[in-house]
């Protein structure tokens, strides 16, 4: 059984990231840098039972092209890794200027399953090749013009305008499936996180649906930073078994000095 935390990690991807089509974007400098480590706790309901780090780790040449190397690293705490330990990697190569990624790799160890899967990325074609290396599986499939990956999607959306109340439409791609979801920025609130510090932020409610109609279910919420860096500060999903939170407590080596979020007495205190 793979480990509900990390999992929804990978569903608040599918479930709760939208965008302009890339094409559409507006070429500008993107607001991380290599370096940039945003560290999040990670709680079911009350209970932290895991962190989870975002690392914008270099500049690699994939196919020869310049891409962003992004590692996301999810682990249990100490205390609940003697009930179920887990130590989950991925990563993605985002082309530094197209923003779109060219190959995805995922490493589970979730208790007894391990799984290891590398997708690479033919958007000239419109098509994704997948493989196996812990079970022999390849296949090919068909992908949507500017399909992301859901580790991607976090960094090309901090670079999107956002408009509140104008929807926001993207593809991306999870499982060897592709999903189109809008995302609708409801409203700005000050959000504070235990742990963390307080910001001023958007808040975005999500719709998502696979390309054959099927609509993936579960409620979402996500916050990021109104400010120039658009920072992921939070996101809650609600499922019938719990609720499931990433709260971003840190922020490391980012290309503002000063440090990420303020505190203040008069914000509520949220996890």
């Amino acid at each position: 059984m793979k480990w509900v935390c990390t999992n929804i990690f990978v569903f608040w991807a599918v479930l709760i990231f939208g965008g302009v089509s890339a094409t559409a974007m507006e070429k500008k400098p993107v607001p991380f840098e290599v370096g940039e480590r945003l560290i999040f706790d990670v709680y079911f309901g009350p209970l932290k039972v895991g962190r989870a780090t975002m690392t914008t780790a270099g500049i690699v040449e994939v196919n020869g092209r310049k891409a962003y190397h992004i590692i996301l690293r999810n682990r249990t705490t100490e205390g609940f890794s003697r009930i179920f330990r887990v130590d989950d990697r991925f990563e993605t190569f985002l082309d530094i200027e197209k923003l779109l990624p060219l190959k995805f790799t995922r490493h589970l160890q979730e208790g007894d399953y391990s799984c290891s899967e590398t997708t690479v990325f033919d958007h000239k074609n419109r098509v994704a090749h997948f493989e196996s290396h812990s079970r022999p599986r390849r296949l090919s499939f068909p992908i949507e013009p500017d399909t992301q990956d859901t580790l991607s999607i976090f960094y090309v959306m901090r670079q999107l305008p956002i408009e509140l109340g104008k929807p926001l439409i993207f593809n991306i791609m999870s499982d060897e499936k592709v999903f189109e979801l809008k995302i609708k920025p409801l409203r700005r609130v000050r959000k504070s996180i235990y742990g963390g510090g307080v910001y001023d932020t958007i808040q975005f409610v999500p719709r998502a649906k696979h390309k054959s109609g099927l609509f993936v279910k579960g409620r979402g919420w996500l916050w990021f930073s109104e400010d120039e860096r658009k920072l992921p500060v939070c996101f809650r999903t609600s499922l019938p078994f719990g609720s499931i939170t990433f709260a971003l407590v840190e922020v490391q080596n980012i290309r503002d000095s000063e440090a990420a979020g303020s505190h203040s007495e008069s914000a509520d205190t949220e996890i």
